[in-house]
């Protein structure tokens, strides 16, 4: 019992560190914007000062980024253990790429498009859909940089990471993967983009679990964060009378990569690898 309240203790702490540099980067950067608001014609309005914040969103989320990775590895050092191995990035093989693209057009289709197939209220996708609409005024390089690459990485990092593996330590892998997606989620705000996100972090864990690697996860995130931004910056709409057929595509893609996605043992049998890290 002690051990589980040492390791659940230490893989919240991680988290609050991610928590806690969102909130100060956040409250930083509103606070940021209405100084430069003021010194530039006195800008008042709520929804210019939000719209402003908005489009340099990407810029606070690599902040916040280069903040909590540099405090996950000096914790690292300062317990002699190695960031890689503490975040369990190892490396995996061509299959698992693969197949961790082939997961994130899975989930592409069935999950993104399955908003508007499955009996969701209207106001809650419309929700989700504005607010995914706002990082659109972003410029490109943040909605590149930041987006696509950097908080990806960075979720990963922390979720599937040093959370899930210090969870994953004294608890079934299993209830240590609900525990983690629902956080992930819930850290998505609106709550409908909580539900999408939870499932999608469920994904990304299983991948994680099945390969015992953080790589496979960060390669799926990067793509689906990818297209997001892509559809998002070009405005293209994929037309209505194709969202049925693409749903049905995605769940038979997302079936065909976690059932064969795993790293081979020395006998050559494709298996769940172990993912507890070194012990602390």
């Amino acid at each position: 019992m002690k051990n589980f309240f040492k390791e659940t203790g230490k893989g919240l702490g991680y988290f609050l560190v991610y928590l806690i540099t969102q909130v100060i980067v956040g409250i930083a950067g509103s606070v940021g914007v209405q100084i430069y608001a003021r010194m530039n014609g006195g800008m008042d309005d709520a929804t210019t000062l939000t719209d402003m914040l908005m489009r340099n969103m990407g810029i606070l989320n690599l902040i916040i980024a280069a903040i909590v990775l540099t405090t996950y590895f000096v914790i690292t050092k300062i317990r002699k253990h190695k960031f890689t191995e503490e975040a369990s990035i190892k490396k995996v093989s061509a299959k698992s790429i693969v197949l961790a693209l082939v997961a994130a057009a899975g989930c592409i289709g069935f999950f993104t498009y399955g908003l508007y197939v499955f009996p969701i209220p209207e106001d809650l996708v419309e929700g989700m859909m504005e607010g995914n609409a706002q990082l659109a005024n972003a410029p490109l390089w943040q909605a590149i940089a930041a987006t696509s690459i950097v908080v990806p990485i960075l979720e990963e990092v922390v979720f599937r990471g040093f959370l899930f593996s210090r969870l994953d330590r004294v608890m079934s892998t299993w209830i240590a993967v609900v525990i983690t997606s629902i956080i992930f989620g819930l850290c998505h705000g609106q709550i409908l983009w909580a539900a999408w996100a939870a499932l999608l972090g469920a994904v990304m864990n299983i991948l994680r679990v099945k390969t015992g690697s953080l790589i496979p996860g960060i390669v799926m995130h990067i793509a689906n964060n990818s297209f997001s931004t892509a559809l998002n910056l070009t405005g293209y709409e994929v037309p209505k009378n194709m969202y049925i057929p693409i749903v049905i595509l995605g769940a038979i893609l997302l079936v065909i990569a976690l059932v064969f996605i795993g790293e081979k043992t020395e006998d050559n049998r494709v298996t769940e690898v172990e993912v507890i890290s070194a012990n602390a």
